[in-house]
This record gives C-alpha cells, structure tokens and sequence, in this order.
C-alpha cells in the first residue's frame, strides 16, 4: 500500500513544490536529523537521505523504492527540490546524495551566481546513471506542431512573441519554463539556447510537472518537459529532443551505502 503512496505523493509533490517523502511519514519525521531510526523490534537502519532533481526522483527513484532499498538495506528519504536545492542540501549536511539533471559544471555555475564561494573548496563527484529526453510541448488546441530550431530559440529567447509569426493565430506566446538552477531549463539554455537565457517575460515555475500543468490549462503556452512529467493532456512539438543526463552527486567518494545506492539507480537508469 505504501509503495502505490509514495509513488502518488511524490507526482504530487512535483507541482506543488519541494517536499520529503520516505518509507513512513513517522520516520521521515523522526530521522531526518539523525540519519537513523528503529524498527519495533529494536533494530537498526540507516536513513539515506536523498534531494534534488524532480526528474531524476520521478524517472528513476519514485517508481523503484522498494528495489533501491532492497540494495542498499536502508531506509530511502527523497526530497524532490531541484538539482541546484540537491547540491546545496548536500553541501551543508541535509542529504548524502544529491540528484542532478544537468551536468554538475552548469548546476555549479548557477549556484556560485546566488551562493558565492558555498562550493569552495568542496570534492563534489558526480556519477552519471541514465539519460532523459526533453521535449517542447504545446495546448493541446494550438494547431502549430511542428517548429525549426531557429524558430524554437527566438520563442524561447523572446525574439518571436506572436504565435502568428510561426504559422499559428494571432495570440502572443506565453513561455513557461522552471526557475533557473532547475536542471532541464539548465541544459535547454546550455545546450538548446547556446548559453543564452531564457526570456525575462517567461512565466516561471519550480517543477517540470507545473509547466505541463500550465499548458494544458492555457492555449497560448509553450513549455518544456520529459517522460515523467509530460502528459497526454498535452501536444509535443516535433523534430526537436535535448538529451538530459540524470546524475548523483557525492562529496568524495560514494560510501558503501551510497555506492549501493549509485549501482541499482544506475542498474535502472540503463533501461530507460
């Protein structure tokens, strides 16, 4: 019952904004400070305390709770905040793992913008385990489906504004996209936009699943997401798919649980 609970909490979790899950609402509660907790017959298990990346928890983590803590013989907490929010939690000392969904150069770099000199000094590690796709998504009633890269970064960079100029009616393009940090919109603006930014008029959001969101409610919406936060309610744009790379980061070496953790995640993340 648990498993079916988690799963659904979590996918909720992702639009409502950062939340911690794990195998119990008592135990999150009673161990997230101490790493550690007791069943009722006295015995000891370790808490891995996870944060970062939605996509990363909603593609690999959510849907195999039981499998990563099977291996790891621990209990598994999951905060899904984003990937800069992982780093950070795992820099000050709130998780032993953090989830990213970009590659770590680019996830620091957004970091040091906000947090200067938080990273100095610190041996992050990063342990790639599996990739994603991310793709351009529509309403569902917006008759234009198909768009040219070019076409596609003037949207997206706010040189294009009007659907009009693209083939579709005469109403402006509203860009939704997730705050910066987040790991897709740092690989849409590192690998897609060519290090530009995102539009300063973009309406911003904290996770993938809030942008499908906002779409599939509002006709002039153009948006960006991947397999497990785009939905049917939804049109995907053709032609264009940015390969995502969803990672773990440590500081220093994996610990053995933490290296349990990695090869499972891993295990799993070559089947995507």
């Amino acid at each position: 019952m648990f498993r079916r609970t988690f799963i659904g909490s979590l996918l909720a979790a992702s639009v409502a904004g950062a939340m911690t899950f794990s195998a119990g609402a008592q135990m999150a509660s009673d161990t997230h400070s101490s790493h550690g907790s007791h069943d009722s017959h006295g015995q000891s298990h370790e808490v891995l305390t996870v944060s970062g990346s939605t996509t990363v928890a909603l593609n690999i983590v959510a849907p195999n709770m039981e499998a990563l803590e099977t291996a790891v013989d621990a209990h598994v907490e999951v905060v899904a905040n984003g990937s800069g929010n992982g780093i950070k939690d795992l820099v000050q000392g709130r998780a032993q793992v953090a989830m990213t969904s970009a590659p770590l150069g680019d996830v620091k770099v957004a970091i040091e913008r906000e947090n200067p000199g938080l990273l100095a000094r610190v041996d992050l590690r990063e342990h790639q385990i599996g990739n994603a796709k991310t793709l351009f998504i529509v309403h569902r009633d917006n008759p234009v489906r198909f768009l040219s890269e070019l076409q596609m970064r003037q949207i997206w960079t706010g040189k294009i504004t009007n659907w009009k100029d693209v083939g579709g009616p005469d109403k402006p393009i509203v860009v939704v996209s997730t705050r910066e940090g987040n790991g897709i919109r740092t690989i849409v603006e590192k690998q897609f936009l060519n290090g530009a930014s995102v539009t300063e008029s973009a309406r911003l959001f904290a996770a993938p699943r809030q942008i499908t969101k906002v779409v599939k409610q509002l006709p002039e919406a153009i948006g960006f997401g991947n397999s497990a936060s785009i939905t049917t309610d939804v049109a995907i744009i053709g032609g264009i798919v940015i390969a995502q790379p969803l990672n773990l980061v440590t500081i220093g070496e994996p610990t053995p649980v933490v290296e349990r953790f990695r090869a499972e995640a891993a295990k799993i993340g070559s089947k995507l």
